[in-house]
């Protein structure tokens, strides 16, 4: 291998590394992550079904930069707050349901039967001070539930359970969905049981961006090709 060789070679490693970062910087981020929610302020509690949400409104407690409506994100994990500080016993299951598909008056069986996905994977913390010092249980969605970022979804529990909400009088504590409750049976019904107020659970939901197809076919793409002109110029030369 000569020294012009060499240099050739460098000169490519050099140029790959040039695409390959402007490439990176016009691609967004691949594992963008963000969570939806409201946590700091639950003031009561009520026997509570679940909490509809939508991933663009992050709401008073959320963080990250929110999605654009027609992006798709993956839902990695819901927690609920209980109105407790000790163990929790039951529910151990989670359904994510279409909002448009559940109606005031719909049993919660009816609703779940509705579920887009579920999981039973699940981690608690008694006391979470994040949650006002009430105990938490956090449901996980191991490889992710791929949503609309600008559709409204529930995430309702197997089993009516006694969870920490708010209560205002405008609709200023999470904008993007209602808690699903019940006094009577299993029976669903919007918000809560005062009309002059708006209620929300207090709840957190993670979530990570999806890539674009496009994006990641345009990263591998320039890889590829870099590598395979490395390997080009990296083979020896046979003497004749």
């Amino acid at each position: 291998m000569n020294i012009a060789h060499l240099i050739l070679r460098e000169i490519d490693k050099i140029r790959f590394c040039a695409i390959f970062s402007i490439a990176l910087a016009a691609t967004p981020a691949l594992a963008q992550t963000f969570t939806v929610g409201m946590t700091s302020t639950p003031d009561s509690y009520n026997t509570i079904a679940g909490q509809s949400f939508t991933p663009t409104i992050l709401g008073p407690d959320g963080s990250g930069t929110p999605p654009g409506p027609s992006d798709l994100v993956n839902l990695m994990s819901f927690t609920f707050a209980f109105n407790t500080t000790g163990e929790i016993i039951v529910p151990e299951t989670l359904y994510i349901v279409p909002d448009s598909l559940i109606t005031s008056g719909m049993s919660l069986s009816t609703a779940i039967s509705h579920a887009i996905y579920s999981t039973s994977d699940y981690s608690d913390i008694n006391a979470n001070l994040s949650f006002g010092g009430y105990s938490t249980r956090t449901f996980n969605f191991t490889s992710g539930v791929e949503l609309t970022a600008g559709t409204t979804y529930a995430a309702l529990l197997e089993s009516l359970a006694d969870l920490r909400q708010v209560a205002t009088t405008a609709d200023t504590a999470y904008t993007g969905g209602m808690e699903y409750w019940s006094n009577w049976g299993d029976v669903l019904s919007g918000d809560g049981p005062d009309p002059d107020f708006y209620y929300d659970a207090s709840f957190s939901a993670s979530f990570a961006a999806v890539p674009e197809p496009r994006s990641t076919a345009i990263l591998v793409a320039t890889a590829l090709l870099g590598f395979a002109t490395i390997r080009r110029f990296s083979r020896p030369t046979v003497a004749k």
